[in-house]
Order: structure tokens, then sequence, then C-alpha cells
């Protein structure tokens, strides 16, 4: 699973260069892992606050939650390609963490 997840995540870096993905089968993919990443980082803070690590667990719940939000993006461009352009600073969102703290604030 590991393997399949880096390899979509190669595709994404090399498709941020040229602003595109290959086809809609890759947001469906993204969307996939994103949803599967969102998931762990909740069950790494679930552990994380076992251990009364709330700071650990927070940064877990807020990676979570920039997973999610980078999944309902992925989802809706799979529904409507031309959401894509519409995004503005699409590729950011999925690269550059200084770009979703300022989106954030």
């Amino acid at each position: 699973m590991f393997a399949r997840q880096t390899q979509w995540r190669k595709k994404l870096d090399k498709a941020q260069n040229i602003n595109i993905l290959n086809s809609k089968l890759d947001y469906l993919e993204g969307h996939r892992l994103c949803i599967k990443n969102a998931l762990e980082h909740i069950e790494t803070s679930k552990l994380a606050i076992r251990q009364k690590f709330y700071g650990i667990a927070n940064s877990h719940l807020i990676l979570a939650s920039e997973e999610g939000i980078k999944a309902a993006m992925l989802f809706s461009i799979h529904i409507e390609p031309k959401l894509e352009n519409k995004i503005k600073n699409f590729n950011k969102n999925f690269k550059d963490h200084i770009h979703k703290h300022k989106v954030s604030n």
C-alpha cells in the first residue's frame, strides 16, 4: 500500500510542475489516499492522548484536517475537472505548509 501511495505522490509532485494530473482516476485515488491519511492522523492523535502528549495529538488533528480538505478538493475536481482552474493556488494546497497556514487564518 505504501508503494502505491508513493507512486501517487510522485505523480502529484510531477503534476504540480505541469499543473495537471493525468486523469480523473488520479484525483479519485488521491482523494482516497487523503482520507486514509486523515484517519491515520486521527488514530495517531488518539494514541498520543492516551500518553498525555496533548501537543502532538493536536498537531496530528491539524494534519488530519488538512488531509480532509485536500480530499474534498480532489473529489470536487474528480466530479468537475474545470474547478481546478477556479481554485486559487490549487497546487500550493498540496505542497506548501506556509500557504496552508495563511489560508486558515
